[in-house]
């Protein structure tokens, strides 16, 4: 079984410490992890081009996509990781360049309000594979508190750490989601190794 995660561009300043220790678990537990990396302050400079400039929504599209490969790149940077751009084949850490892949099925919106989120739980739902998003919070918060469980479809219209398509994409394709904090690896290997922690994110 591969483990999807979507892994924030919130984390750059610990990310590849963390994924190091996430590529250590892998080989002594011989887990297959496909990371998806978010797009982070490269995602942003398109962000900042596209307000500045009027980019079509194909292309501010495809250059964040582009971003979100910067970041994998990143992320494989002195860490073990493998960057990939299938499905991995065999146990470890991999990192998801996707660009080449959601040029070939381009199902997805072009807008920004599918980022990494969406594309990831895409890319879960294309292998089957659990879905775990690592972020700079714990969770989802609900009234100032963490909620354990969510119905994803009660996410529309509240600010959270998730992009505004997940909710629709998760409850369309009954998906779930377990948030979890990325700034340490425990978090990951507890959701990884008893489903556990953070919020789960129910595709209902």
């Amino acid at each position: 079984m591969v483990f999807v995660v979507k892994f924030g561009g919130s984390l750059i300043d610990s990310a590849r410490g963390v994924v190091g220790e996430l590529v250590e678990y892998a080989k002594s537990s011989r887990r297959s992890i496909l990371i998806v990396p978010g797009g982070g302050v490269f995602a942003e400079t398109v962000r900042g081009v596209d307000a500045r400039l009027g980019l079509s929504p194909d292309v501010s599209h495809w250059m964040a996509v582009l971003g979100m490969e910067q970041y994998g790149l990143l992320l494989c940077d002195g860490t073990g990781a493998t960057p990939v751009r299938e499905k991995p084949d065999g146990t470890g850490v991999f990192v998801l360049l996707a660009c080449q892949l959601l040029h070939r099925s381009d199902e997805l919106e072009h807008s920004w309000a599918v980022t990494g989120d969406t594309i990831a739980a895409w890319v879960a739902d294309k292998y089957e594979s659990p879905l775990i998003k690592a972020t700079d919070v714990e969770g989802i918060y609900v009234g100032g508190d963490i909620v354990g469980e969510i119905c994803a479809s009660r996410l529309s219209g509240l600010e959270t750490c998730v992009d505004a398509e997940l909710p629709r994409f998760l409850s369309s394709h009954g998906l779930d989601c377990r948030v979890v904090s990325g700034r340490s690896v425990e978090p990951l290997i507890m959701a990884i190794e008893e489903d556990y922690g953070g919020t789960l994110i129910r595709g209902c």
